[in-house]
C-alpha cells in the first residue's frame, strides 16, 4: 500500500512539474506555491473557528517573527532572499 501511494505521489509530482505540451515547466514553485497557499487558507480557517487567545495564527506570526524567522533566514538565505522571504511573509500576515 505505502509503495503505491509513493509511486502514485511521485507520478503526481511529476505531472506538476509538466506543461499542456509535456515540457517541464520552468517555475520550480508552482506545485508547492498551490499547496503553500491551501495551507495558509486551512491555518486562517482552524485560527477563526479556534475560540483562542491570542488566536492560532497570531501564534504562529509570534513564532516566525520573534522566536525563529530572523535566524533562519540568516542562516540559510542570501539577502536578496531573505528580504523576498520577508516581504512574503508580511504580506501574508505570517510574522511580526
Amino acid at each position: 500500500m505505502r509503495k503505491m501511494m509513493i509511486a502514485q505521489s511521485t507520478s503526481r509530482a511529476r505531472s506538476a512539474r509538466r506543461n499542456a505540451r509535456g515540457k517541464p515547466q520552468k517555475c520550480l514553485y508552482d506545485a508547492t506555491g498551490h499547496a503553500r497557499a491551501s495551507l495558509l487558507n486551512f491555518i486562517r480557517a482552524v485560527s477563526e473557528a479556534a475560540c483562542t487567545d491570542p488566536s492560532i495564527l497570531e501564534r504562529i506570526m509570534v513564532t516566525i517573527g520573534d522566536d525563529i524567522g530572523d535566524d533562519v533566514l540568516q542562516m540559510y538565505l542570501s539577502t536578496a532572499d531573505q528580504d523576498r522571504v520577508t516581504r512574503y511573509l508580511l504580506a501574508e500576515g505570517l510574522t511580526t
